[in-house]
């Protein structure tokens, strides 16, 4: 006969070896930059999409929300996000975050057409 100790003990040992560690969410703040960041891409863009499916790798919940450039610049600067993706890397931006291995490389260029009277 199965004594109510032995099942408490059972049930105790298996909650020690279960991993029931709650999953961590990473808040990500962006603006718009189609196709690579968009809120009405699939996936949010394929830079959010790379993003997301590295954080899951590790057991880590994305949760992305679409600002203005300048208000992601402020809210992963005073903590209210955790990080934001695809900006330039310069001296300044160095001072007060952390950048990770490049993910995305690109080139930037202008173009125009040229009007003739």
């Amino acid at each position: 006969m199965v004594s109510v100790r032995n099942v408490l003990l059972g049930l105790v040992s298996l909650a020690c070896c279960s991993p029931l560690v709650a999953q961590e969410t990473v808040r990500i703040a962006v603006g718009e930059w189609p196709p690579y960041l968009s809120e009405n891409a699939q996936h949010y863009g394929v830079a959010a999409h790379i993003v997301e499916e590295a954080f899951q790798a590790s057991d880590m919940k994305v949760e992305i929300d679409f600002l203005p450039w300048a208000r992601v610049l402020v809210y992963v600067e005073s903590g209210q996000y955790d990080a934001s993706i695809l900006w330039v890397k310069t001296q300044e931006r160095e001072a007060s975050f952390l950048f990770s291995d490049v993910v995305l490389e690109g080139e930037a260029v202008f173009f125009t057409t040229r009007i003739t009277p």
